[in-house]
């Protein structure tokens, strides 16, 4: 009945729903909880706009593109216009994989607006697209640059570039994307919704990047502490990557054992529990 009276907070708890489904792969669920949201958004034209896009968004990544297309033209209807509406037309080629023509969109997009909001989601649809990696690193690094309050799109930025600068093979390009992927996640850290995998992440880039000290700082964090207080055993883990590679073989056992002592099968991911396992062998643990 509360939720009935105030329309945006239900409209938020849908949208979150909504996000819910679509991470779990339940796309059409997904895309009938952020249209709902949508509709209660009457006078937050910047709302409304986010929840379409991830309607388009759900239906796109579900193979329905008819209906991604059919909910393009619907934003349209019901208010979405001018640079909003074009974020959206970009969006839906990002996902339906016209590469080549979201690209030309941004290109176009960024010499008409000034508008952060819709920049920044337009250089991340851009970076998707792209498969050549210095473009991808430039469009993410525009991304950042960008005026941004929106902690989840921050966190968007920093995977993508913790993941190229991983992935690359270019050592150029790997520096350049972990580097500016630490200043997303140091941002996030530091802030009020801050995730436990926000400092993870933090501390895999500093590792990976040589930064051992910050890295060991970045987990003693209390705030890490807190966060993860039922689950000591995943900060455990990733001391002994840390203190691996800088090669304090006694700390790296010592935590090895701690992690070992704690750590269940559901409180890592697969590669981290790969990554965990190969170097316990390693030390014969």
């Amino acid at each position: 009945e509360a939720l009935e009276k105030e329309p945006s907070i239900k409209a938020e708890v849908l949208s979150g729903l909504g996000e819910c489904y679509y991470n779990s792969g339940r796309y059409e669920e997904a895309a009938d909880k952020y249209l709902e949201a949508a509709g209660l958004y009457s006078n937050n034209l910047t709302a409304k706009r986010d929840c379409y896009s991830r309607v388009i968004l759900s239906y796109a990544q579900d193979h329905q593109t008819d209906k991604a297309q059919y909910y393009l033209d619907y934003a349209a209807l019901k208010g979405i216009s001018g640079d909003s509406l074009e974020l959206l037309q970009i969006q839906f080629d990002n996902a339906s994989g016209n590469n080549e023509k979201c690209i030309s969109e941004v290109n176009s997009l960024m010499q008409r607006t000034s508008d952060s909001s819709i920049l920044v989601r337009a250089y991340i649809a851009a970076a998707e697209c792209e498969t050549d990696e210095n473009s991808k690193l430039n469009w993410l690094i525009r991304a950042l640059d960008c005026y941004n309050t929106d902690s989840d799109i921050t966190r968007s930025i920093g995977y993508d570039l913790l993941v190229l600068g991983t992935d690359t093979d270019d050592p150029v390009i790997s520096s350049r994307a972990l580097e500016s992927a630490e200043k997303c996640y140091s941002e996030l850290k530091d802030g009020t919704d801050a995730q436990a995998n926000d400092f993870l992440n933090l501390a895999t880039i500093q590792r990976l990047l040589e930064k051992y000290n910050d890295a060991l700082a970045t987990l003693d964090d209390p705030k890490i502490s807190k966060i993860l207080s039922d689950r000591p055993g995943v900060i455990y883990m990733h001391k002994a990557f840390v203190y691996d590679a800088y090669g304090d073989s006694v700390r790296t056992m010592e935590y090895i054992r701690l992690a070992q002592s704690e750590l269940s099968g559901d409180q890592a991911t697969p590669a981290e529990w790969e990554q965990f396992n190969t170097l316990a062998k390693k030390y014969g643990l």
